[in-house]
């Protein structure tokens, strides 16, 4: 498996050949938000957080606690992932 900026590039390989199989992309929460169109208020209350818990979150001055996380991989479905705060 080999790590690239934004994408997971997944390869298969056999004894004669290297398979490409599947290119994950992975996104950061507000893109993922200005992808599926969010409002700040949506978000504050799908993820129980307040408007400057969110700013503080996008200005990267704090990172968001592991429920947080938890929270964000499960409305994004896993295209943010509790890795991509690391």
């Amino acid at each position: 498996m080999l790590a690239y900026k934004n994408a997971i590039v997944v390869y298969f390989l056999t004894i004669t050949n290297v398979c490409k199989l599947t290119q994950v992309k992975r996104m950061t929460l507000f893109e993922w938000i200005k992808y599926k169109g969010f409002t700040i208020a949506q978000m504050e209350r799908e993820l129980c957080i307040s408007r400057q818990c969110y700013y503080a979150w996008k200005k990267g001055k704090v990172k968001p606690t592991s429920f947080s996380k938890k929270r964000i991989e499960k409305l994004t479905k896993g295209k943010v992932t509790l890795n991509d705060w690391a």
